[in-house]
């Protein structure tokens, strides 16, 4: 305990953290200010120096294990409140700092993405079962950041329309059009255009489950001459198109591929086409993915800074013709998917296990904090290759919502 009593120490800046050792002896951390107040018991001595040399990764292990727990009234949500609120403190220690530059060092090791790569990490993560998906996600399926405009009153199935609605508005969506998507996750983004639209849509994803899955809702649908599901790369995808849209697909590209990303929107999109992005980033100096992130969920991921990306987009040469950064929605959409996902625990250990039941509780957990106390967001970029594409003033966008407004009210499909 004396290796890590010294972190510990460093750590608690504000709150109070009361550990309990393997033993059953019990350490108190207090911070200048004594509130709030976390319990923990790490029930294996051997744990000390493992938490004390990566304690990101560690401590998540030991939780996944059942090593690490909470008590007295407080839980893995009060303890991800309590590091995000002092993991300043953690990061300034000299064998953290330390760890930092290493992992910066290693960064385009861990970012390199080549095909058969990013296939392989698209499957450890998208080819879990659908089925333990359906017990969290919103009806449609859609596996990105909601668009709330209320989240005191909207269900998750109304954030996620209003987010394809917000989508469509700013793409400008018109009969005839030929859409590309980037990343289609299970579908319903592009399910949703071919509804709204008498449009064709191309959609391509590495992964077998949802391609599979979001073939078979566009045959229930009707729209399966409409949109085309295809299992690729991105990088592979020909063509020219109207509108070329990504999803949530930026961020498992890697820091080394953004010129080979945006030079690949340039080839799809027709000379007066118009793309667009949505993709977690972060509003600081550009940094490195978690490292419980990178190993268990979604390894070759990366969320960037603008200054990561914006040299290769300059190059590409586009029109950025609307930025936009959601700082609290995603925090708003993960604290809803985490509380479907606890109610659903037994159903989920019974598809996998009470670690990785654990595992998935400390992803969501945590990742939502980091969207409401860290320098998480999400931005959406529009652009386009001609000044003339898109309206000059971005009073459109609204007008653009009312008629996708009316026109589901018309189809039958207003939530």
């Amino acid at each position: 305990m004396r290796l890590i009593r010294s972190l510990l120490e460093h750590f608690v800046g504000v709150g109070t953290l009361r550990a309990y050792d393997h033993t059953g002896e019990l350490h108190v951390f207090e911070g200048k200010v004594k509130e709030p107040v976390v319990t923990m018991r790490i029930h294996d001595g051997s744990l000390y120096t493992k938490i004390f040399l990566s304690p990101d990764i560690k401590a998540a292990e030991a939780y996944m294990d059942g090593k690490l727990t909470f008590e007295e009234g407080t839980d893995l949500h009060d303890f991800m409140s309590f590091f995000l609120l002092n993991e300043r403190n953690l990061r300034t220690h000299p064998l953290q700092k330390h760890a930092e530059r290493l992992s910066k060092v290693m960064k385009r090791v861990h970012q390199f993405n080549p095909r058969r790569k990013a296939a392989k990490n698209v499957a450890h993560h998208y080819d879990l079962s659908t089925e333990m998906y359906k017990l969290f996600l919103d009806d449609n399926m859609q596996y990105t950041c909601a668009y709330y405009q209320d989240p005191e009153t909207e269900t998750l199935e109304q954030a996620q329309r209003n987010k394809a609605r917000h989508v469509c508005a700013k793409m400008r969506i018109r009969d005839g059009m030929h859409i590309a998507e980037l990343g289609c996750g299970w579908g319903g983004f592009a399910l949703y255009l071919a509804q709204m639209n008498d449009v064709k849509v191309t959609s391509v994803n590495l992964s077998k489950e949802q391609i599979a899955y979001a073939r078979a809702e566009a045959k229930k649908l009707g729209v399966e001459d409409r949109v085309d599901f295809k299992l690729m790369d991105y990088r592979d995808l020909s063509g020219q198109f109207d509108r070329v849209i990504s999803i949530g697909m930026m961020e498992h590209v890697g820091v080394g591929h953004y010129d080979e990303f945006f030079e690949q929107y340039k080839r799809l999109m027709k000379p007066d086409g118009a793309g667009f992005i949505h993709s977690i980033g972060t509003m600081s100096v550009p940094g490195t993915a978690n490292p419980f992130l990178r190993k268990y969920i979604f390894p070759g991921g990366h969320a960037p800074s603008y200054s990561e990306f914006i040299g290769a987009f300059e190059r590409a040469r586009f029109w950025l013709t609307d930025n936009e950064v959601l700082r609290k929605h995603y925090h708003y959409t993960l604290m809803e998917w985490r509380r479907r996902f606890l109610n659903n625990w037994d159903k989920v250990a019974a598809i996998y296990d009470e670690r990785f039941c654990r595992m998935w509780e400390f992803y969501l957990t945590g990742t939502a904090f980091g969207f409401l106390h860290g320098r998480n967001m999400v931005f959406h970029l529009v652009f386009t290759k001609n000044i003339n594409t898109l309206p000059m003033c971005r009073d459109y966008i609204a007008e653009e919502t009312e008629r996708l407004r009316r026109r589901e009210e018309e189809l039958g499909i207003a939530l």
